[in-house]
């Protein structure tokens, strides 16, 4: 726990996307509001829950959950950034990618309103 209650909203959040996919579905229903924008740059655009849920059960190589390991984070205001490293396996337990990921998180009464996610798509491009 930090001294920071954006900062700990964050860790929580990012802490609970396993070990299956209803617990990141969980956790994403407990954090977004129906308006929450989530943003893969240069992958996808989300509004809600719904077309969050979508895109996870869309995402190439069969996305089940994601363990992530947070190398930074730091807070100013209401936005959180993270530097991270996102594991992300499929309903087997195999892993699908490895992304090192730069986040920026806009936090509103305690809910997520804007997250942006930043990483190489290559590795999702054959590249």
């Amino acid at each position: 726990m930090s001294n920071n209650p954006n900062v700990d909203l964050v860790l929580e959040f990012v802490a609970n996307w396993g070990p299956a996919k209803k617990d990141m579905f969980a956790t994403f229903e407990r954090f977004f509001t129906e308006e929450t924008v989530w943003e893969n740059v240069g992958l996808a655009r989300t509004v809600g829950l719904d077309q969050a849920k979508a895109f996870v059960d869309g995402f190439p190589g069969g996305i089940d959950h994601i363990d992530v390991e947070t190398l930074h984070i730091a807070a100013a205001g209401n936005v959180v950034l993270t530097e991270r490293i996102d594991y992300l396996y499929n309903a087997a337990g195999g892993l699908v990618a490895t992304l090192r990921v730069a986040g920026a998180f806009e936090i509103k009464d305690g809910r997520i309103v804007q997250w942006r996610d930043y990483f190489d798509t290559a590795a999702f491009q054959g590249g």
